[in-house]
């Protein structure tokens, strides 16, 4: 079954536009127990779904790279260095649960 979308009209003639799929962009969340996958939008353009997910993953990694010059391994693991806690703490530790964006296709029938 294929769900209409919308009706146009063009030069007099009713045009109308069917969608057979939709492209639902999501990211994962990273909590201490689970890991949850957030929806962010669904559009009907695939181009949309891949051009969203590409950029948010590169601002992400752009920011991980960015608040690593506060991180030490002094413990075996990384962690952020005591003299920047108060100042970056909360920022660093989001980004450390955010997951890569992607996006998924959903056939309408």
């Amino acid at each position: 079954m294929r769900i209409l979308i919308k009706k146009l009209w063009k030069n007099g003639i009713n045009i109308k536009i069917i969608m057979d799929k939709i492209y639902i962009v999501k990211y994962t969340y990273n909590c201490s127990e689970y890991n949850e996958h957030r929806i962010i939008f669904a559009t009907t353009k695939k181009t949309k779904a891949i051009k969203y997910s590409q950029k948010y993953n590169k601002i992400v990694k752009k920011w991980r790279e960015y608040y690593k010059q506060f991180e030490s391994d002094k413990f075996g693991f990384s962690w952020i260095r005591d003299e920047y806690f108060k100042q970056h703490f909360h920022r660093w530790d989001q980004l450390r649960s955010i997951g890569r964006c992607y996006w998924e296709e959903i056939e309408i029938r």
